[in-house]
């Protein structure tokens, strides 16, 4: 079967915008979501929607898994590991719990099937200008063989070790850049408590020593109160809440983590968690749940 018949199921932010650089790059699309909203945009960008995980698995020897955590592509795997073919590699692009992406990557190791942890660093907005990074973890020669799929999106990739380790130093990635949206976030509104213009200060935090591409990727929406998702608050909290568990489990500290999840719970409590991450700059504005 060719490989460049590719299959990708969970068609939310970042599977849609996976799919749009599957078929720019020529790649024949079998895809599947439980929202039918989410198989129509499939269609419209010439893929092929079908009605399960398992209708993927009959078609696609490479298939691309962009689901919510590792319990949701445990369920998705079982449904099509009767099916898949024996030569299938799985693509999974979840942010989950390394321990369980080893348990995955054993449970379909007995069908000749490889599993790939091959998490994204960047936003669905990045990825639609193959502005990200693959760190991925898992046979060395899975990681080849899925080169040419890497780079339909990705600038980079990076092959770090067995499974598990690609999303082990992909939780250590959104860690930092989780931290500096938030400094980024305080930076401005401390500003902004001292009657200086926000913009102004963007403009010169940006060629500061203080520099980072959150600037450039947030700055402009936390200003403009635009909070369209390109990367959803909840989500980041599930990453955070993974880097507390792992976090503590190996006996790193970590005070600012901490301190992050508390910010981001309230973002979630406010109302905020299906917005864009960069929507954690409302925490600092006064909310209904605050108390007098």
């Amino acid at each position: 079967m060719s490989v460049k018949r590719l299959g990708i199921v969970g068609l939310g932010l970042l599977g849609t915008a996976l799919a749009e650089r599957f078929a720019a790059a020529g790649y024949s699309l079998l895809g599947y979501d439980l929202d039918p909203a989410a198989r129509d945009r499939l269609k419209a960008m010439g893929g092929q929607p079908v009605r399960s995980s398992r209708d993927v698995a009959m078609g696609c020897s490479r298939i691309v898994l962009c689901l919510p955590n590792s319990d949701v592509v445990k369920h998705v795997i079982k449904e099509m590991l009767p099916v898949a073919w024996s030569s299938t590699i799985l693509i999974d692009t979840t942010t989950g719990l390394p321990e369980k992406m080893v348990g995955l990557s054993k449970m379909v190791s007995s069908q000749n099937i490889g599993y790939l942890d091959a998490t994204i660093g960047g936003s669905s907005a990045q990825v639609r200008e193959g502005d990200v990074i693959v760190i991925a973890g898992g046979e060395r020669k899975a990681f080849d063989e899925c080169g040419e799929i890497f780079d339909c999106f990705a600038r980079e990739k990076f092959y770090v070790g067995p499974c598990g380790t690609g999303a082990e130093v992909k939780l250590a990635v959104n860690m930092v850049l989780g931290l500096n949206r938030a400094a980024l976030a305080e930076g401005l509104k401390f500003a902004e408590s001292l009657g200086l213009d926000p913009e102004e200060v963007l403009k010169i935090l940006r060629v500061s020593p203080a520099y980072s591409t959150v600037m450039d990727t947030k700055g402009d929406k936390m200003l403009e109160g635009d909070f369209t998702p390109q990367a959803k608050l909840s989500q980041h909290l599930k990453d955070v809440r993974l880097m507390l568990h792992i976090g503590v489990k190996n006996g790193a500290k970590l005070p600012l983590t901490q301190m992050h999840k508390r910010i981001l719970k309230k973002a979630e409590v406010d109302g905020y968690g299906d917005e864009d991450n960069s929507a954690i700059i409302k925490v600092y504005d006064p909310s209904p749940n605050d108390k007098s």
